[in-house]
């Protein structure tokens, strides 16, 4: 629901920029103002992960990596390719369909995070590891089924058949994700989150693209 409401105040901007400015600079836009309003968080996060996953050695090595302040080759090649592939994915896609395309997907992002909190262990006590304790916690299940349960629906309401595929491409992502963390760093991080949150958007705009193709 978080997701729906930054996607509403994302989209409903971006489509009337939409109205006035050319598609090229829609994308750019959208992205921008979603990645501000989350205070960069997820982006930073996301940078984190890049030099982290470049790095040769033990996972506690790579945790080292990730929390150090510097950006990394890795870092900045991922900052640089997730968000510019997230929004060339939104310049295709017409006036009529932006604000649903980005409700979605900011929704989408978040249930990602969801999936991976339930799935995924902490790799140590940060961020990361309260909302995994959560989701692991008594009634987990319960609360991820109705994450899912409400994302369907709103998804299907947004965008038809092509919402419901973002939704699973986001569960999918969450789940890939939650692979890797597991290999390269034993657990889940809060930089790990952000980074699913980013990738996650871009996997499901580019998903409606393949299906409304």
């Amino acid at each position: 629901l978080v997701g729906v409401f930054l996607g509403l105040i994302v989209g409903a901007v971006t489509w009337a920029i939409s109205e006035v400015l050319p598609s090229l600079a829609v994308g750019p836009f959208a992205i921008g103002l979603a990645i501000l309003m989350s205070g960069a968080h997820h982006l930073d996060g996301l940078l984190d992960f890049g030099d982290a996953l470049m790095v040769h050695g033990s996972p506690t090595k790579k945790l080292e990596v990730m929390h150090d302040k510097s950006l990394g080759a890795g870092g900045f090649a991922l900052g640089l390719f997730v968000p510019i592939l997230a929004m060339a994915s939104l310049v295709p896609l017409v006036p009529d369909v932006i604000l649903q395309a980005i409700i979605a997907s900011e929704m989408c992002a978040k249930l990602a995070m969801v999936v991976a909190s339930r799935f995924g262990k902490s790799a140590h006590q940060g961020t990361g590891s309260i909302v995994v304790s959560v989701m692991h916690a008594r009634n987990g299940s319960v609360r991820l089924l109705i994450a899912c349960i409400i994302s369907l629906t709103i998804a299907f309401a947004l965008l038809n058949y092509a919402g419901l595929a973002m939704v699973l491409s986001s569960i999918v992502t969450a789940l890939v994700m939650t692979v890797i963390a597991d290999k390269q760093f034993n657990g889940m991080t809060g930089d790990v989150f952000g980074a699913i949150n980013e990738i996650s958007r871009t996997t499901c705009l580019l998903t409606l693209l393949a299906v409304i193709k």
